[in-house]
Formats: C-alpha cells, sequence, structure tokens
C-alpha cells in the first residue's frame, strides 16, 4: 500500500532512475497492404522501486 505522492518525488525519480522514459514502436496490421506505425511513449518503474514515488509505502501479507 503506498500513499502520499506528488510531481517533485516523479522528477527525483527520474533524476535518481527509478523511472525512464522507454519509447516504443508498435506495427498494426503488418500482414496487410497499409501497415500503420504507432508511437507509444511510456514511462516505467520496476516494482521493486515503487517505494521511490511515495511518501509512505507498506507492503502487507495476506
Amino acid at each position: 500500500m503506498c500513499e502520499g505522492t506528488d510531481f517533485f518525488l516523479f522528477l527525483r525519480a527520474i533524476s535518481t532512475g527509478i523511472v525512464y522514459y522507454d519509447p516504443a514502436l508498435k506495427l498494426e496490421s503488418a500482414t496487410s497492404a497499409g501497415p500503420a506505425l504507432k508511437r507509444r511513449s511510456q514511462f516505467r518503474v520496476r516494482h521493486q522501486a515503487l517505494a521511490g514515488l511515495y511518501r509512505k509505502a507498506e507492503q502487507e501479507m495476506l
């Protein structure tokens, strides 16, 4: 359970490498006469590093 975040925590996570930019291309209808190339721009974070984006992070076992 994570609580309390803001844009400055996000910026700090980018500067420390917790959050990273992952551009990607997606090809749709590749076998057709008119394939479409789509760009996807995403920010990613590893699951183990999620706590770096929040002020309070707890792990609960069910």
